[in-house]
């Protein structure tokens, strides 16, 4: 007999999936420690913490790098305000 029941060791085992990302902060070129951060649509390619952002920001803008911050209402008042908008409706869309 074992020391532990599988039913336990599955429990311990099993973790809930992440939430899918669709969407990242980001950072242009000519970004400051002042500079509103910018919304973009993550391709394939998931987040480039390094560089090479592989999609516009929602405003239109080139990006270079994402952001490792989860987009929340707090952050979205350090955003740039054409990107926060367009995610809030893009997030606000009925799901089919």
């Amino acid at each position: 007999m074992f020391p532990f029941s599988l039913l336990s060791l599955l429990k311990k085992e099993v973790k809930p999936l992440p939430k899918l990302q669709t969407h990242s902060f980001c950072e242009s070129i000519t970004a400051t420690s002042r500079s509103a951060w910018h919304i973009r649509p993550l391709t394939e390619q998931g987040l480039k913490l390094g560089g090479g952002a592989d999609s516009l920001a929602l405003c239109g803008r080139e990006v270079c790098w994402d952001l490792e911050v989860d987009i929340t209402n707090h952050h979205l008042t350090h955003c740039c305000q054409v990107c926060a908008k367009k995610f809030l409706a893009l997030k606000n869309q009925p799901k089919l």
